[in-house]
């Protein structure tokens, strides 16, 4: 959702660039252009008046509450032009996408926004956006404890607990002024009669508003701090982890020995992203975006054999399950979607890896698969030499391959080659790794400090 070309990050000053566009004064906020189009959507403009502005449509746009119209010479009217003008040359045009309307499988930041009323957008005007970190402290540690040990029939068994920071990040969105206050986002059901829609208005806690303000016939309140912000502040959160694992061998006629492996993972409080589909597509960015914690378990289930007289062959099933998924078809009002808000509704946990624009914000799995195959063979005069070899595949369609060899060169020293590949279904995991295929080389040297 952040990443450097379909990420809110980058589209945030894109949309705000492209608001000031609309601003009847260059340079400076204006409540003349879109802040009192406070009852037409961004999509029921473009499915209706989209290069017919301006032409015969006078008396036709109600623009205000108050049930005014503008004319076609009107400052509204001429920026609900621009508006047409901007749409078909750049913004259904953003990045690899087509340039037809299309909110069922929207590739174009507006088609994501349809519901967002011109009140709304004309917040955005001078909007920046920021990523800022507010990591651990080096004195910040984690705690795990361990127990092992080994049943009399030769079964090998482990139980873990730590309290640790989880590696994945915590994304945590707001809006911030100039002095870097954090500001609120108020919303106002529209009381005009456009349908599924809603004020987005940013403002201080104190009530100065950046933006239109639906309570107010100013219009404006702006602080001197200027245009607002959207900060992305990257943060860890600690999770706890209760973890078991076995291994024990059996055997057999066909295969010889066959070592069974299992391991378990219940993951309390880690967090995921929700995507809520319905604020997105009225504007609400803060509120369309959330990560909230829940409950994971993971686990793992591989067999060992030995084939070929000495090389290690490995398989193993993979399961991430989320136990707190969910996938709920209601509207950002808490009212069930309806046929005419298309994609453009429902709250459900979105895919950490692969999400962004130009996929619908992919909906993740409740539970991702995995199957991989390790094979390991010593090769040599004596065999002092070693070759690793790793497939993984990914459910819906990614694919990873690592070829890895050590060389010994004496009793200190061993040389290492790694060639690491990703395909597959771009949309996932690995697949969207395609062009990160690598190469490494390396030398591992050992020694002892005391004898």
């Amino acid at each position: 959702m952040w990443d450097k070309k379909n990420g809110f990050l980058n589209i945030v000053p894109d949309l705000a660039s492209v608001a000031h566009a609309f601003s009847a004064s260059s340079g400076a906020f204006s409540q003349t252009s879109l802040d009192g189009i406070t009852n037409m959507t961004v999509g029921y403009f473009v499915n209706n008046y989209t290069s017919n502005v301006g032409v015969s449509n006078a008396g036709l746009l109600t623009l205000d509450g108050s049930g005014s119209e503008a004319g076609t010479g009107g400052t509204a009217m001429g920026a609900l032009n621009m508006f047409d003008s901007l749409y078909n040359t750049k913004l259904a045009n953003y990045g690899d996408s087509e340039t037809t309307w299309n909110t069922t499988n929207p590739n174009s930041t507006f088609e994501y926004m349809d519901r967002a009323l011109f009140s709304t957008f004309d917040t955005f005007t001078k909007a920046k956006s920021q990523y800022v970190y507010d990591m651990p402290s080096d004195a910040d540690v984690d705690t795990a404890i361990r127990y092992k040990n080994t049943t009399e029939g030769g079964t090998n068994y482990s139980l873990v607990y730590s309290h640790n920071y989880d590696k994945n990040p915590v994304i945590d969105l707001s809006w911030r002024n100039d002095a870097g206050q954090k500001l609120t986002v108020k919303t106002t059901a529209d009381s005009s009669g456009a349908t599924g829609s809603q004020y987005i208005d940013v403002g201080v806690a104190e009530g100065l508003d950046i933006g239109y303000d639906s309570t107010s016939a100013a219009g404006y309140g702006l602080t001197s701090d200027g245009a607002a912000t959207l900060r992305f502040t990257q943060k860890l959160k600690r999770a706890h982890n209760l973890g078991a694992a076995m291994d024990t061998t059996f055997e057999t006629e066909e295969f010889g020995p066959v070592v069974v492996r299992a391991e378990a993972l219940y993951q309390k409080d880690v967090y995921s992203p929700i995507m809520d589909r319905g604020q997105l597509a009225t504007g609400n960015l803060t509120e369309a975006l959330k990560m909230t914690k829940g409950d994971r378990f993971k686990y793992v289930i591989g067999a060992d054999i030995t084939a070929l007289t000495n090389m290690m062959v490995s398989f193993q099933f993979i399961q991430d399950r989320n136990l707190d998924y969910i996938d709920n078809n209601v509207d950002w009002d808490g009212g069930a979607c309806t046929s005419s808000d298309g994609a453009n509704c429902g709250v459900y946990t979105a895919d950490f890896a692969a999400m962004h624009l130009s996929n619908g914000l992919q909906k993740a799995e409740k539970n991702k698969e995995f199957y991989s195959l390790y094979l390991s063979k010593p090769f040599g005069e004596s065999g002092q030499h070693r070759w690793n070899n790793i497939f993984m595949f990914e459910e819906n369609g990614g694919k990873w391959n690592r070829l890895d060899a050590e060389f010994t060169i004496d009793d200190n020293t061993v040389a290492t080659a790694e060639y690491n590949k990703y395909w597959g279904d771009a949309n996932t995991q690995f697949g969207q790794l395609e062009k990160s295929a690598n190469i490494q080389l390396g030398i591992k040297y050992s020694f002892l400090f005391f004898k």
